[in-house]
């Protein structure tokens, strides 16, 4: 140790010897990869995908669970993308498809501009709960839920103190002001007023609810009141 320097030299002998990694191979079977392309609508998880690769020899050891997840989203992707640069528009192509609409999706709000980015939509249990038979709904919402940073509100209902998943709308406005003045609209232009025609259209698909728990957002209170204010009792998360 050297005091008027400030350092210290240190000697140190590594003892233990460590394993050799194991060799994996970078590239991945093509026999592996159009199976997985071709089977596809199994919706298989990688944990099922992989040993039934392994049993029927179109992949080996050298291989990881890893690369078949990435080749099963990789086929994956190509179902449920319909648009590579907007992904909102790729969501609502999605949703439009006969096969979906006819399970019970239907999407009631959508809204894609300057200002704001909203899309809203039910889900089957909607209608296999029954509008006439939903009382009490909670409402709440997260942020940052995918790569665009868009805001995820769910409308639960309240059954048998469980709660169950009946719509959700996806959101991201604008906070820019130069774009408020180069693009001057007398549309849907603000949070609450997306959120506002997102409960209206649950209004109209005979949704009307004695009470809505949310939590203390004034955007949300503000369009719960406009869309539900005659009939219902709002509470808040205390």
């Amino acid at each position: 140790m050297n005091v008027q320097l400030q350092c210290a030299s240190v000697q140190c002998e590594h003892l233990c010897a460590h394993e050799q990694p194991l060799y994996r191979q970078i590239e991945f079977s093509e026999k592996a990869k159009k199976w997985i392309q071709e089977n596809h609508h199994y919706h298989l998880r990688s944990s099922e995908l992989y040993p039934y690769l392994m049993d029927n020899n179109l992949i080996r050891t050298i291989h990881t669970k890893e690369q078949v997840y990435y080749w099963a989203s990789v086929y994956s992707k190509q179902t449920y993308i319909t648009n590579q640069d907007n992904q909102l528009l790729s969501s609502k192509t999605y949703l439009e498809q006969s096969e979906l609409m006819a399970r019970g999706f239907k999407i009631i709000s959508y809204f894609d501009n300057h200002f704001v980015r909203a899309l809203g939509f039910i889900i089957p249990l909607f209608n296999r709960i029954g509008a006439q038979n939903i009382n009490e709904i909670v409402i709440d919402s997260t942020f940052k839920t995918n790569q665009k940073r868009f805001e995820l509100f769910v409308v639960n209902a309240n059954c048998g103190g469980y709660g169950m998943p009946l719509a959700y709308l996806y959101l991201l406005t604008s906070s820019n002001l130069e774009t408020v003045h180069h693009y001057p609209s007398d549309g849907i232009t603000t949070r609450v007023q997306v959120l506002q025609r997102f409960f209206a259209s649950l209004r109209q698909e005979g949704l009307l609810p004695s009470f809505v728990l949310l939590d203390k957002d004034a955007g949300e209170i503000s369009a719960v009141s406009e869309a539900w204010s005659w009939a219902t009792n709002l509470q808040l998360c205390y």
